[in-house]
């Protein structure tokens, strides 16, 4: 995500700002920090979204299984 970011909102944006309408170093700055609000929103819109729980590689526990060391097994009387 950082790099389609940022070769394609932060290096268009620095040139446009920067060489095209004649702001230099400051357009490229500017460009800079559009680009992280950019990845910033696009980054919270998506985990917002949780779409990223769909591709998660282990299942989360069930309610109904119960936790490692508890249990009669786990318990010991003193």
């Amino acid at each position: 995500m950082g790099v389609v970011s940022m070769w394609g909102v932060a290096v268009p944006l620095a040139w446009w700002l920067g060489v095209h309408l004649g702001i230099g170093l400051a357009g490229i700055w500017i460009a800079f920090a559009v680009d992280e609000w950019v990845r910033g929103l696009l980054m919270m819109l998506r985990w917002k979204s949780r779409a990223w729980e769909k591709k998660a590689l282990v299942k989360p526990a069930s309610p109904a299984e119960p936790e490692a060391g508890t249990g009669a097994a786990a318990q010991t009387t003193v």
